[in-house]
C-alpha cells in the first residue's frame, strides 16, 4: 500500500519539503509507505510558509472486486 501526494505549484519560487518518520524530502511529490505523521512544508520566495500534516494508517482488510468486461 502507498499513497502519492503531489503539492505541485505552477511557480518555480516555491519550495517544498516533507518531514515524517524515516524521511526527510525536499521536493513537492512524494509516494509514502509507512505508516506515521507527515508533515509537509511549502514556502514561496518571500518567506511565507504554510505547512499541512496527513496521518497514514494501514488498514488489514481484505478488498473485494468484481471486474466486468
Amino acid at each position: 500500500q502507498e499513497a502519492v501526494y503531489d503539492l505541485t505549484v505552477p511557480d518555480s519560487a516555491y519550495t517544498y519539503r516533507w518531514e515524517g518518520p524515516g524521511l526527510a524530502h525536499e521536493g513537492p511529490a512524494v509516494t509514502l509507505t509507512q505508516e506515521g505523521n507527515y508533515t509537509a512544508i511549502v514556502q514561496n520566495d518571500k518567506g511565507c510558509t504554510r505547512s499541512e500534516s496527513v496521518n497514514i494508517h494501514r488498514v488489514s482488510r481484505t478488498i473485494q472486486s468484481v471486474f466486468t468486461v
